[in-house]
């Protein structure tokens, strides 16, 4: 009987140290695992581009981005960017004239299988065409497009973003009138305002890529403007000869109305710009070729 006990209490002190190496063991089996899980996930993330955009105090952001297939310029637009491109629109239109510059990304491995000089332009007008479907003036849109080896593509097939939305920097905040000064003779004026500014299109299109040297320009214009009154900008449209007469003499008249939206949207009167649509007329290059064409499917700014 003695034994048994013994045996009892030997047993029971037993089950008892195994309990407990048991749950210390399992735990840190678990933790282990646990750990070993999170890094797992960890390895397999990568940071990909979140899209932001601001405006002053206004901003937006999201880890959500763009997509956009290798070599294609259609964006892949999810449920939730579609609900920030609806901010963005109705923010803009709160700003009537408020400009809008896209910048398209590409890169150098990506074949351009489009009409526009290169993909990140493409990508640009494309998202373009969204915001003007979406109730937005498409002269208040500029486009570019910008090559970039520092790209995220994720998977491998798949660009993540692809375009930047930029605000225009609001105006220059007027400063406080100084005391005037004894006159002194004015600056000779800059001949280069009073040399014709051309400005090209892509074939049948109305719409216009502004370039950052077409914006200062237009900047310096309107400054000259601002203090010579009797000046005025005169803007002469043209087609190549591809379609009808009739057809061409619309088309230069609305891409001389595209660039007159452009400049008034930047602050030049529309009282002191005339627009002419000229059609076919006073070709610059050989209309049976590709380069005389785009050549001839132009509009003319001078200054007068």
């Amino acid at each position: 009987m003695q034994m048994s006990k013994t045996a009892f209490w030997i047993i029971t002190i037993l089950w008892f140290l195994a309990g407990i190496f048991w749950y210390r063991s399992c735990s840190t089996c678990t933790s282990c695992g646990n750990q070993a899980a999170a890094a797992g996930v960890g390895a397999g993330e990568m940071d990909l581009p979140a899209f932001t955009i601001s405006d002053g105090s206004w901003s937006l952001s999201s880890p959500v981005n763009f997509r956009f297939s290798a070599s294609s310029a259609t964006p892949v637009i999810s449920d939730e960017m579609s609900g920030l491109l609806d901010s963005i629109v109705a923010h803009a239109k709160n700003f009537p004239g408020k400009m809008i510059n896209l910048t398209g990304l590409y890169g150098s491995h990506e074949k351009n299988n489009t009409s526009y000089p290169d993909l990140g332009i493409a990508r640009a007008q494309e998202m373009k065409s969204v915001l003007v479907s979406r109730g937005l003036d498409s002269t208040l849109i500029t486009t570019r497009g910008v090559l970039s080896d520092a790209l995220t593509f994720h998977p491998a097939d798949t660009l993540v973003g692809g375009v930047n939305i930029f605000f225009a920097p609001p105006k220059d905040i007027a400063q406080p009138e100084q005391p005037s000064e004894p006159s002194q003779p004015s600056p000779p004026i800059d001949d280069e305002l009073f040399k014709p500014r051309t400005v090209y299109f892509h074939t049948g299109q109305g719409d216009l890529t502004v370039e950052d040297a077409l914006l200062q320009y237009i900047r310096q214009v309107k400054d000259y403007m601002d203090t010579h009154e009797e000046n005025k900008l005169i803007l002469r449209g043209y087609a190549d000869n591809v379609g009808d007469d009739e057809a061409n003499q619309l088309l230069s008249a609305k891409r001389a109305e595209a660039v007159k939206n452009i400049l008034t949207a930047h602050g030049i009167s529309a009282n002191r710009i005339d627009t002419q649509g000229l059609g076919e007329n006073d070709p610059v290059g050989d209309n049976n070729t590709t380069d005389g064409r785009s050549k001839n499917r132009r509009v003319t700014i001078q200054l007068q």
